[in-house]
């Protein structure tokens, strides 16, 4: 499983606060790896998701803000 998460990684450029949860996330891979729980699965899928939200909300540009303020024009 680190691995695969690894090789998921390798494609970002990661913020302090992103590398943080992809440390976390890389450690429970590894002890999955050694002795796979249900636990330690649960932690894994919980802590990607999270570090994924992270790092889609970085590649949007998108200030609805300014969008509504526009069509107000």
């Amino acid at each position: 499983m680190r691995k695969t998460i690894e090789t998921w990684l390798k494609g970002y450029k990661l913020t302090q606060e992103q590398a943080v949860l992809a440390q976390l996330l890389l450690s429970l891979a590894s002890e999955y790896d050694g002795k796979p729980t249900v636990q330690v699965g649960a932690e894994i899928r919980k802590t990607r998701s999270e570090l994924a939200k992270l790092i889609a909300s970085e590649t949007e540009d998108v200030d609805p803000l300014a969008e509504m303020l526009k069509r107000g024009q």
